[in-house]
Formats: C-alpha cells, structure tokens, sequence
C-alpha cells in the first residue's frame, strides 16, 4: 500500500522519521525545533546562540517554559514562520504546507494526526475508486453535497444556507457536466427552500433539459434573446428585496431562494451580436450580470456559473471576482488555475495534472481549499 519502509529522513523539511514508532500503517516523524531566544519585541525570533555566543540570562530565564534541549541551558522554541501564541500543536500547520513535497514519497492519499508536541504521525487512507456512486442518502435537507475528500475518504457538504454564487471551470471531458447534474440533485431536494431555478443553456439545452418538467419552479431557456430581460427582471426583484431587507431590519434575505444555473458562460459572453443597437444590449447584459453577482447574494440570488476556460475571453473578471466558491476540474496549465484561485502556492492537488472526475473546491464561506472526488450519478432513476 505504500513505501513507508522506504521513506528517507525528509532532510528537505525540518523533519526525522522515527522509525522505532513507525509502522506500515502509521508513519510517524519528529519535528527538529530550532534553538531561538525571544527578543523584547513580540513578531521576531532569532537564533538562540547567534555567533556561538551565550544568550542573556534574563531572556534564557523568560523561555525556561519552553520544551528543554539537549544540552544545559539549551532550550526548543518555535520558529517564527509559524509562531502563535500558546501553541500546542502548532507544527502541524506548518507540516501542512509541505503536505504535498511529502505525499509525493508515498503512493497513497494520507491524514496526519498529532502524537504529541513534537511528533506527527501520516496514516495512509484507501486509494478512492475512479467511481464513486452517488448515493440517495447522500442527499440532505439544508446540505449542498459537494464531492467525496479525497484526504479524508468522507463526503464534503456545505450548509444550504452559505452555499453562494459558483464558478465551475474545467477542461471537457473531465466532469464538468456530472457535478452540474449531482448539483441538481442536491437544489431538488431542497425545493421547498427555493423559489425559482433558471437554467440557462445555450448548447441546446441536451444536458439540463431532463429537468425542466419535474417542477414549475424549473424554467430552461436555450435561447440568447431572452437572456438581457431575465436578468434585469433579477437585477429589478434584487432591489426589491433589498428595500424589504432595510425596512426591516434584516441583512440577507430570509425566505426561498432563487438559482441562475448557466452552463457554459461564455456562450453567453461571446454572443455578442454585429449591430450597433445588438452591441449596446449585449454590453448592457454583460454589466447587469456583474451587478447581479455583485448584489444578488445578499437578496437570495445565487449563480452557479460553468465554463471550459477561466480567461477573461470566456468569462469576465468582474463577475469572476463576485463567485465567491470556486471548482476547478483538470486545466491546461497553473496559470489558469491562477485565474481561478489567485494562486496555487497552497492548493491541495496540482490543477493540471487532476484525473477525470476529481477537482479543487475553495469553500468561499471558510476559506477551505480542498481536493475532492465527483460522485457519479450510476443509478439513473435518481434523475428523475
């Protein structure tokens, strides 16, 4: 299952693996802390014998509380890359995010759990099957089901309440269209709680299509004309809701919810007709969709918005920077990613190299990244 006999000391990391704690199924590694002393202000550390020379005995006295050393007036403080205050386990954050650098020695997904103050363990996890079914009791009342964890081989959920606007971006091919479909599954269980779902689909309406008659509440639109007037009607009901939400008092909007689901963006953003009056409209509907993601979550607006490709040809970077979740499947290359997450110096999978079906998801309402593998809808009587 992995090659933990193998593992050499991650001289790299400020790690050691302690191999007389260590077992095929749980690999643990101690922590080397550096030798510091804490000068008076609070934000800096420095090397504890700077230069070979004897500390001062007041400051050696002010760390005594700190984990002894080796040697006589030796003591182990934590380094200021991850220092806070009365940290106890506070390592393992810094061990997090080189995660990656040590997930590459083993040939399996891994957790790492706490030992003690000094010694974090890795136990190895089950690789996932490329399948993973979508279960009905996977669907829950007030729970956005969002993808299985690939490090904890749990499923991840967000509370229906927090569940805001949504990019999904990703090659073809590598999942794009099963999550929309689980997605769906998740907004039906929940229709008590939604007023309206507006699918948008200017390929023809062949994916989303199936679910336009399973309520009045579901409305499909293939065609670009009657796009620009829905979403001023929206941008209209926002500001409705608004000067009901100052009236009384409330900051987000306490009753049913309505979904603008769009497949594929940037149909809509490359429908950008010829004539001086058609550009004028067309610029109007680019504007009033920012508007709508701008304002439109506050009054129980939220759009989940799907493209192949985050550039601002596709999708622009306005209405990127109000979607506040964000999913990215298999990329051509980080730098996209970087259009999606800003950056990708502390993604939990590298984009470009994901397999199909799996894809990094930024919990905008915890500001969690995670890696995590898309249910497959097998059982095809859950789509009906």
């Amino acid at each position: 299952m992995s090659r933990f006999s193998e593992l050499p000391d991650l001289l790299a990391l400020p790690y050691n693996l302690i191999l007389e704690q260590s077992t095929p199924e749980r690999v643990v590694y101690r922590y080397n802390w550096k030798r510091l002393y804490r000068p008076k202000r609070q934000d800096l550390w420095f090397d504890y014998r700077p230069n070979g020379s004897s500390p001062d005995p007041l400051i050696e006295q002010k760390i005594r509380q700190s984990i002894p050393g080796e040697y006589p007036n030796e003591y182990y403080i934590l380094p200021n890359d991850f220092f806070c205050n009365q940290p106890k386990y506070a390592h393992i954050d810094h061990w997090l995010k080189h995660k990656d650098i040590i997930s590459s020695y083993i040939d399996c997904p891994c957790r790492f759990e706490p030992v003690n103050e000094l010694d974090i363990a890795l136990i190895p996890q089950p690789p996932l099957p490329d399948i993973i079914p979508l279960d009905r009791n996977l669907l829950a009342n007030r729970e956005i089901i969002i993808g299985h964890s690939i490090l904890t081989n749990q499923p991840y959920s967000v509370p229906f309440d927090k569940f805001s606007h949504l990019l999904v971006v990703g090659t073809t091919g590598y999942g794009k269209s099963t999550f929309l479909n689980v997605l769906m599954q998740n907004l039906l269980i929940n229709l008590k709680r939604i007023d309206t779902i507006y699918m948008l689909d200017l390929k023809g309406g062949v994916e989303l299509g199936r679910y336009r008659h399973l309520s009045d509440k579901i409305h499909l639109i293939r065609e670009y004309d009657p796009i620009p007037n829905l979403i001023i009607e929206l941008n209209n009901l926002v500001e409705h809701r608004l000067n009901q939400m100052f009236e009384s008092g409330q900051t987000n909007w306490p009753e049913g919810k309505i979904f603008l689901i769009i497949d594929e963006y940037g149909e809509i953003q490359l429908q950008r007709p010829s004539d001086s009056a058609g550009k004028k409209q067309h610029d109007r509907l680019l504007a009033d969709l920012i508007r709508l993601a701008a304002r439109g979550r506050a009054a129980g607006i939220t759009i989940i918005a799907q493209t192949q490709s985050p550039t601002d040809a596709m999708i622009g970077s306005r209405v990127k920077a109000q979607l506040a979740n964000k999913i990215s499947f298999k990329l051509e290359s980080n730098r996209e990613a970087q259009l999606v997450f800003n950056s990708t110096q502390d993604l939990p999978a590298d984009v470009s190299k994901l397999k199909h079906g799996e894809f990094v998801f930024f919990d905008g309402s915890s500001n969690e990244t995670v890696h995590l593998q898309g249910y497959m809808i097998v059982d095809q009587s859950i789509l009906s």
